[in-house]
């Protein structure tokens, strides 16, 4: 239940405050296991942790929908921010992009939308995602947050490609249906379900909109209709009712499980760490690996944000790396006895040196790509017809290939750098 959603008309929205336990009831009867109230904003957020505390049967989830983010005031995300450690609360939502209504400028729309995934990411509560005719900018940013942690959300009321729910589906979101799935004219919108594996499927009402056919005459949607979404989804899927909703209930307990254990985990741990820190004992085994995995994950997003060309012909400093090797290799020439004439023609003819020559002192990565492409530059040298011209001559050449040698050492340091911050 929301007490407000924009996938309708933004006229004033039914309510339940006069008939809620009739309400709950009927879901009862329904089999319906939970209900999740779904804050709008700051507000209503906090009306439903109350809710939550009420009935057993209900479950509050916080958070600043899109199109009410332009109304939020100063302190309203630090509500949700102290909401989310409320008891009841089991996800953060409803959020998301929107950009069929205008109520709320769509830079801040992603402002708030990135707020919720770092929220959700820290607090391990999963995120419940709203999207309309934005779905391109829905998974660029839900690729974005990925490449910080894993993610654990919802696609809510799902309207999108099949393509969108299989990417969705890869990032660890589950792909959720309401009640106009259902419609005579969502043909397509059936398809795409019918594409989402069962394990990763969810069905939900939306209410107070989006009441199910047989029901839709009935303004007023509420958690019991519920069961007419899942039969016909099950029927377009040939599936069995009962066994459909077996396991979308399934999955929606576990996905609620796995966030109140990671909430469980982190009370223990900071319980721990601060009786340690009371005691002038050190932080725990458990909260030193969290650190240094969120630690790992910053520098990789740090590193993956500053990356910069492979390219360095014009970068500061460039040429002065080259020069440098140039002049070690020319030193290294010096220092080489003179070869007799038969030698210097055994060269020419089968393209080799002597071990331990020209380019021998450069300093380079002992193993890797640079290794390689060394090698195969002073093999190609070495086999002209004219390498045993001047020095001057030989130094042009190998000028022009370090900046393709320095080149793929600068990559080969940065593909080893991350390796090492994913090491464990």
């Amino acid at each position: 239940m929301s007490p407000r959603t924009p996938d309708a008309a933004p006229d004033p929205a039914p309510t339940f405050a006069d008939d809620l336990p009739d309400v709950l009831a009927r879901a009862s009867a329904a089999d319906v296991a939970h209900v999740n109230a779904i804050g709008v904003d700051a507000s209503s957020s906090r009306a439903c942790v109350e809710l939550a505390a009420k009935h057993e049967l209900v479950h509050a989830v916080v958070g600043i929908q899109p199109n009410d983010v332009a109304e939020a005031a100063a302190g309203d995300w630090d509500e949700i921010v102290k909401l989310a450690k409320s008891p009841g609360v089991v996800a953060l939502g409803e959020t998301g992009l929107d950009r069929y209504w205008d109520h709320s400028p769509f830079a801040l729309q992603q402002d708030y939308f990135d707020r919720h995934l770092r929220l959700s990411q820290t607090t391990g509560l999963p995120f419940v995602v709203h999207m309309r005719e934005c779905e391109a900018d829905v998974l660029a940013m839900l690729r974005e947050a990925r490449e910080r942690g894993p993610l654990r959300g919802v696609m809510h009321s799902y309207t999108g490609t099949a393509d969108g729910a299989a990417e969705a589906i890869e990032l660890g979101l589950y792909v959720s249906f309401a009640g106009m799935v259902s419609y005579k004219k969502s043909d397509e919108l059936r398809e795409v379900a019918a594409t989402v594996p069962l394990h990763r499927l969810l069905v939900e009402t939306d209410a107070p909109y989006l009441s199910p056919e047989p029901v839709r005459k009935i303004r007023r949607n509420e958690p019991a209709h519920v069961a007419h979404t899942a039969r016909c989804l099950a029927d377009h899927r040939s599936e069995a009712y009962e066994d459909f909703a077996r396991q979308t209930t399934q999955n929606a307990i576990a996905l609620r499980a796995a966030a109140e254990a990671e909430r469980r985990e982190q009370s223990s741990e900071l319980a721990a760490d601060r009786a340690n820190a009371e005691g002038g004992f050190a932080p725990t085994a458990a909260s030193r690996a969290r650190a240094d995995v969120d630690e790992r994950r910053a520098r990789i997003h740090r590193l993956a944000r500053s990356r910069k060309p492979a390219r360095i012909r014009n970068r500061p400093g460039s040429h002065t790396r080259i020069r440098v090797a140039v002049s070690r290799i020319r030193r290294s020439r010096q220092a080489t006895p003179r070869r007799s004439a038969p030698q210097r023609s055994n060269e020419r003819r089968h393209g080799s040196r002597p071990r331990g020559e020209m380019g021998s002192s450069v300093s380079l990565p002992p193993k890797g790509p640079a290794i390689l492409r060394w090698r195969c530059c002073h093999d190609e040298l070495a086999a002209r017809p004219n390498g045993t011209g001047s020095l001057v001559t030989r130094s042009a050449r190998l000028a022009r290939a370090m900046s393709r040698i320095v080149t793929t050492c600068a990559v080969s340091q940065r593909r080893a750098a991350v390796a090492g911050l994913l090491a464990p």
